[in-house]
Formats: structure tokens, C-alpha cells, sequence
């Protein structure tokens, strides 16, 4: 019996200190190995464990100490050993107990295959053949460490034979895990085959079949098909179990009948959208708390989280009109028109409006009596395409921009309400911070408000449009105009033409280059009270003073500014952000109310 464990070794160790080396998936450094026992040497020092230690030396073995250099000696000699010479050990220190194989390396443990769940007997019809059995892809493997695993099995029969009613045995073959060892337990299925099946009931269930195929394919059911897929339903109960276990396309009536459910679904969807959408126009129009409850209710109905959002935003901004005028100094005000929406929008589609489709230009218009669009609308090069759905959708367009109840609850479109006449509302130094440095705007804060106060424009307005109309003063029209092939100003001299004045969408730069060499705006400074002039005189001027009635002239179709059926939707979204970064500007918002 070895008891030299509390000698020379463990005291030279326990001089050493309490830094510890330890090597990676192995015991660390001031271990002590008795037996098939091992302890940290700070356990077997510590009294409170010396039964167990002296327990572990009567039992019985070699004792080794691993230095706080890594090395394993021998207790008795205090040589140097090899690693590989440490028995597999249990090993115990303050933090619990873990097992170490031999050669003093990280035990791994072992896991083998239990057993594999057992597969009940599958029977069939007589006629089957292997492919169409259906016998599972997988089994469940019960493992060693009380777990389990599915793994992919496949299945083979040594006689098999369909139409010989008999009981045939599959047998699995499948791949054990890779984390897993030892033999694998064999997995078997019995597959019993029918007996021949009477003509009666060969003929009934052929029956149903024919009446399944009948039906239309899922994607193109509809809900009037509902009745016949019912109907085929009941066929299919009607007739016995055998014949039932004889019909081969019952998974295509499963199908149909999913498809009728989801169709259904979605109708109910519709249904409640439907009113959910006219509860919520009433409240827009009505702004009323009553209309506002009610239609909060019917969107609970609405199962679709993003149009249930959609309804929820809506209503949320009902009141948005009040908002924006309790701020500040705004206002607004109503202005009637002896006429409708509809009536204006049947005037403004026989004008040839215009829409960006598909990348393209498409100017909606009916000819020879077919609704259609054109295509390149300039002089020259016009083609015509019949399209009733391209109409429909310049159309649809026109309507969203043209109907102040979807403008006046938007807080972004309501800013086309505001009146454009010129406010004292913002100083040179700002406007010059709005256009930056290096572009042909730079610079020019008090020219714009000089020419604003003259023409009683709104400077803000002024500002904002021509920074979107020259890309921040980058555009051809802002920097001269065009050229020709040898680098000559197209009229011998460069002009400018900060507002789009005349660029017709057929050749906007050659358009807007003509109209200001006509107009004699041969510089910045005088594009810029050019066009102040001309948006005053022509629009503001003659009572179009908000950009809803620069591009709507309920009072003169034939007079409005562009042709763009969003044309005033996308100015506002860039200029309220100037009117936002100035909020004691007093704005007034003037609302139009039709027939």
C-alpha cells in the first residue's frame, strides 16, 4: 500500500502556490491520481475530504501527481512518467465530480442505439405496387443517452407482389448518426396485400374517381364550384370502406376541398374589408368620434395584419386637419365648387393625362372609340396602344390625386392646400443654407426673395420648386442650357430656366432651353424673377395659388400646369419639407369642397 500521497511531492506542490496549468481536455495541473481515483490537490489537501482520501489509498493502486509544469511523477520515485500510463479515473474537485479516459485525456462518452420504434402493420389494396405503399421515410432511433434521433430509412422486399394477397415483410436500412456507434438494431414492416376487389366495387370507386377528375383544377376553382366539390364529397362517404380504401384520387379532392375553404376565407376577408373601408371613408368625411368608433370595430374583422394596419393608420389621421391647424399661426379655410369629383375627373381624363408606367410615359386617351394610352406624346413619333387596363390605371391615379378626401387626411398630400402667396417667412441666410454650395442655386437666398416679395410668390415655395426642378441646381436648364454637337450654346448664348417653363415631356432640355433664350433669362438672377413672374402671372396670379389648383383647375381644365397625374403629390413631398424646417411660417390651407 502506497502512502506516500502526503510526502515530499504534494508539499513541494502545495509550496508552489495556488496558480495551476492546465492543458486542454485533460486534468489539471496538481492532480493526484490514486487508484481509479483523481483529485484536485487542493481537495486532497483540505481535511474535510481526508476519509475519503485515505478511503481512496487503502483501496488500493498507483499513486501519480501532475506538477505545475504539466508532467505526471510517480508518487513512490518522483520520476517523470509518460501520460499514457494514467488509468481512466473518476476525478473530484470543489466544483463536482467528472470522468477522465486513460492517458489522462477527456472522456467521451459513448452512445449506441437502444432500440428503433416499431412500425405497425400497413395494409393495402390489392394492385399496389411498392412506390405506392407509403411506408414511412424515417424512424425514430432510441439512443443510450436517452434521447432520440429520426434518420431517412428506405425500404426493400424480397417477394413482394402486389396483386398476390399475401403478408410481406420490408426490412429498413438506414445510416447511423454520426455522433453515434455501435451495431444498428434491425427495423422490419408487414405489408399485407388485399384480396382482388369485386367488380362492384371496382366500378364504384372508379365512379367517385371519374367524378373527382371532373372537378376543375385547384387553382382554377372558384367558389361556384363549391356545390359540385360538395357534392363529390358525398359521393365519396356514400360508398362502402372497401370501396372508399379503392379510390386513387382522394387526395385531389382533399385539395379542392382546402382550396374552397382558403376561397371562402378570403370572400369573408373581402366582406369585412368591404365595410370596414365604408365606415372608415364615412368617418373621414363626417370626422366625427361616433363614425370613428364604429369603424375601429368592424377593422377588429379584418384578419389581414397589414390591412388591418392600413385601416388603423387611416383612422388614426382623421383628425389630422385639426391638428395641423391648432399649430402656430395656420388656418384654413373651404372652398365650394359647382361641381363633382366624378364630373371632374371625367373632364381631366378627355385631356390626355399622364402617368409613369413601366419606366414609361403613358398618356391615357380613347380612340376610335377603344380606351388606350400613347406613348411619346411629343409632335412627332406618337404610338397608340389599346390597353382598357393601362387606362384604368391612369385613371385610378388621377382619382387618389384629384379627391380632397384622399389629400386633406394625409399630412404630407395636405400641404398641396396651401396657399403660395408670398409670407415674410424666411431670410436670405436660410434659403442659402436650403440650395448649399457648388450648384447654380448657391447663393442666390435674396435674389429669390427680392423676386418673391415682387411678385407676390411665396419664397419658400419659390425656393423649393426650382431646387426640384434643376436636381439642386444640377440640371441642364440651371447651368446654361443645351449645346450643340461642338460645344456652342445651342443659341450662341447660355440661359437658364430654374422653373421648367416650357420643358414639354417630349424633350424637356430642348423645351425649357427655347422658352428661356424667348424670354431673355441669360442668367440666374434672371431666371429666377422669370419664372417668379410667370408662376405669379400665370397661376398664383389668376386665383391657382395652392399646387392642387395649379394642377386641378376645377374653375378651367383647359388652364393647369402640367400633365403628370401626380405632379403635385411629388412637388409637395419635397417642398413641405422646407415649410417643415420653418414652423412659425403662417400658412394658409385652402380646402376645396365639390358637389
Amino acid at each position: 500500500m502506497n502512502k506516500k500521497i502526503t510526502s515530499s511531492i504534494i508539499a513541494a506542490l502545495m509550496m508552489a502556490g495556488s496558480t495551476s496549468i492546465t492543458t486542454f481536455a485533460s486534468m489539471g495541473s496538481g492532480s493526484v491520481v490514486i487508484g481509479n481515483k483523481a483529485f484536485d490537490l487542493t481537495y486532497a489537501n483540505d481535511q474535510a475530504n481526508a476519509s475519503e482520501i485515505a478511503s481512496a489509498i487503502i483501496a488500493g493502486g498507483e499513486v501519480y501527481v501532475k506538477d505545475f509544469e504539466g508532467n505526471w511523477k510517480s508518487n513512490i520515485t518522483e520520476a517523470t512518467i509518460n501520460a499514457n500510463i494514467i488509468p481512466a479515473v473518476t476525478y473530484k474537485n470543489d466544483d463536482g465530480t467528472s470522468n477522465f479516459d486513460v492517458g489522462d485525456k477527456d472522456h467521451v462518452a459513448v452512445i449506441t442505439v437502444k432500440s428503433v420504434s416499431s412500425i405497425a402493420t400497413k395494409n393495402v389494396i390489392y394492385g399496389v405496387t411498392a412506390a405506392n405503399i407509403g411506408l414511412p421515410t424515417t424512424v425514430t432511433l432510441k439512443l443510450s443517452d436517452n434521447t432520440t434521433k429520426d434518420v431517412s430509412v428506405t425500404w426493400t422486399s424480397l417477394n413482394y407482389d402486389g396483386i398476390k394477397p399475401a403478408t410481406y415483410i420490408f426490412t429498413g436500412a438506414y445510416t447511423l448518426p454520426n455522433d453515434v456507434t455501435g451495431t444498428k438494431p434491425s427495423v422490419k414492416v408487414n405489408v399485407v396485400v388485399g384480396a382482388k376487389p369485386s367488380l362492384a366495387d371496382t366500378t364504384a370507386a372508379k365512379l367517385v374517381d371519374t367524378k373527382i377528375i371532373a372537378l376543375p383544377t385547384v387553382n382554377a376553382l372558384t367558389l361556384l364550384n363549391q356545390t359540385g366539390v360538395v357534392a363529390v364529397r358525398s359521393a365519396y362517404t356514400a360508398i362502402t370502406s372497401t370501396q372508399k380504401a379503392l379510390v386513387t384520387k382522394l387526395n385531389t379532392l382533399v385539395a379542392a376541398e382546402v382550396q374552397i375553404v382558403a376561397l371562402q376565407t378570403e370572400a369573408n376577408e373581402g366582406k369585412a374589408e368591404n365595410a370596414a373601408e365604408t365606415a372608415i371613408s364615412f368617418a373621414e368625411n363626417s370626422k366625427m368620434d361616433v363614425d370613428v368608433t364604429k369603424a375601429n370595430g368592424l377593422i377588429q374583422a379584418v384578419k389581414d395584419a397589414k390591412k388591418q394596419a392600413e385601416f388603423s393608420n387611416r383612422i388614426s389621421n382623421i383628425n389630422i386637419l385639426d391638428e395641423i391647424v391648432s399649430k402656430g399661426n395656420n388656418t384654413f379655410k373651404l372652398t365650394n365648387y359647382n361641381t363633382s369629383v366624378s364630373g371632374l375627373i371625367t373632364q381631366e381624363m378627355q385631356r390626355t393625362p399622364a402617368a409613369a408606367i413601366g419606366g414609361q410615359w403613358c398618356y391615357a386617351a380613347v380612340k376610335d372609340g377603344k380606351c388606350g394610352y400613347y406613348l411619346n406624346i411629343g409632335k412627332t413619333n406618337q404610338k397608340w396602344v389599346a390597353s382598357q387596363e393601362v387606362y384604368d390605371n391612369i385613371k385610378s391615379q388621377l382619382t387618389r390625386n384629384i379627391d380632397p378626401q384622399n389629400i386633406q387626411n394625409d399630412s404630407v398630400k395636405i400641404y398641396e392646400f396651401v396657399e403660395l402667396n408670398y409670407s415674410d417667412c424666411i431670410s436670405a441666410e436660410e434659403l442659402n443654407t436650403m440650395f448649399g454650395e457648388n450648384n447654380a442655386l448657391s447663393g442666390k437666398g435674396q435674389v429669390f426673395i427680392d423676386a418673391a416679395k415682387e411678385t407676390n410668390v411665396n419664397p419658400l415655395y419659390l425656393a423649393g420648386h426650382a431646387i426640384l426642378e434643376t436636381g439642386h441646381g444640377t440640371s441642364v436648364l440651371a447651368n446654361g442650357g443645351t449645346k450643340k454637337l461642338t460645344g456652342e450654346n445651342t443659341y450662341g448664348v447660355p440661359v437658364y430656366n430654374l422653373f421648367g417653363i416650357g420643358a414639354i415631356d417630349s424633350d424637356a432640355d430642348a423645351g425649357g432651353t427655347s422658352t428661356a433664350y424667348k424670354n431673355g433669362w441669360t442668367s440666374v438672377d434672371l431666371s429666377i424673377y422669370g419664372g417668379a413672374s410667370f408662376i405669379s402671372g400665370k397661376y398664383i396670379g389668376q386665383g391657382q395659388n395652392t399646387l392642387y389648383k395649379m394642377r386641378w383647375n376645377a374653375l378651367n381644365i383647359s388652364h393647369q400646369y402640367a400633365t403628370d397625374v401626380n405632379w403635385a403629390n411629388s412637388q409637395i413631398r419635397i417642398i413641405k419639407q422646407y415649410f417643415d424646417a420653418f414652423p412659425d411660417a403662417k400658412l394658409t390651407f385652402d380646402i376645396p369642397v365639390y358637389k
